[in-house]
């Protein structure tokens, strides 16, 4: 059985955030949407922390 991720905890922002909103965050960093979509201002700088990440993978790491 599969287990539920409902927040997990994000390198980029250094807190917990919502499954959706780090989904979000990866469109970002990947350039499929616009940073404006997102409630934190993250400068392009960091995108190479969100791809690095293993949650982009699997999320329960």
């Amino acid at each position: 059985m599969s287990q539920i991720i409902n927040d997990v905890q994000c390198p980029l922002l250094g807190r917990k955030i919502e499954l959706g909103y780090c989904m979000d965050i990866q469109d970002v960093a990947d350039n499929m949407i616009k940073p404006e979509v997102l409630e934190d201002n993250i400068p392009p700088e960091k995108y190479p922390i969100c791809k690095r990440c293993p949650k982009r993978i699997d999320p329960t790491k």
